[in-house]
């Protein structure tokens, strides 16, 4: 009779945490509810596959606060910022100083459901400078207005592509201050002549590319 007492006796009901309205994954379902409704199983596989596992960095930002309101793995790691560090700060947090206000004024801009904002500079925990290209879609996030932010990193792309044009134009000047005649030719037409080349035909580069067959000057 003591075993069947103590096996009716009520057990002290758990806790249950109240939601957090700044968490960065949705409510988990009440349990066995996942099973009843696929639907609601389906939406936690898909936002855990699309946000929280995407290779590029996302978050989620308060339209009115800047906050942040969820970031997900990959932002985490490229930012060098623990996810709670994350949401305890704003936008303007990983951005250098230089670009607060522009950044204000394109957050306050009328925009699309989806826009695309180009290239901006953003600072990283250790204090490196990285080039993004923002795409934001506006969503309501928690009840409040909300953008959601994907921001791929075109750093080295960036990186590559000034270091081309410089190379270019180091090129282009040894050429155009040469002391020998260059120039390029496709097929029977001159695309590019140096001003040297130019000088000792006694015509303009203009007029050698835009007239002048090779044949015409050999």
């Amino acid at each position: 009779e003591r075993e069947m007492a103590r096996a009716r006796r009520p057990q002290p009901s758990m806790p249950r945490n109240e939601p957090d309205e700044r968490r960065d994954d949705p409510p988990s379902p009440e349990p066995g509810e996942a099973a009843r409704y696929p639907r609601v199983r389906f939406i936690g596989e898909t936002y855990r596959l699309l946000f929280e596992k995407n290779p590029l960095p996302m978050w989620v930002y308060d339209v009115k606060s800047l906050y942040f309101l969820a970031v997900n793995d990959a932002a985490v790691e490229r930012y060098g910022y623990s996810r709670n560090e994350f949401l305890r700060m704003t936008i303007k947090d990983i951005r250098p100083p230089e670009t607060i206000d522009s950044l204000v004024a394109s957050v306050r801009e009328p925009r699309g459901e989806i826009s695309y904002s180009g290239v901006w500079k953003h600072r990283t925990k250790d204090g490196r400078l990285l080039a993004v290209e923002i795409t934001s879609h506006t969503l309501t996030w928690g009840g409040r207005p909300a953008v959601l932010v994907l921001a791929a990193d075109v750093t080295e792309r960036k990186q590559s592509r000034e270091a081309l044009e410089a190379a270019e134009s180091r090129f282009r000047s040894l050429v155009e201050q040469s002391l020998v005649g260059i120039y390029i030719i496709q097929g029977d037409r001159f695309v590019y002549v140096n001003p040297k080349l130019a000088e000792i035909f006694g015509y303009s580069p203009d007029e050698i590319v835009s007239s002048k067959r090779v044949r015409d000057l050999t």
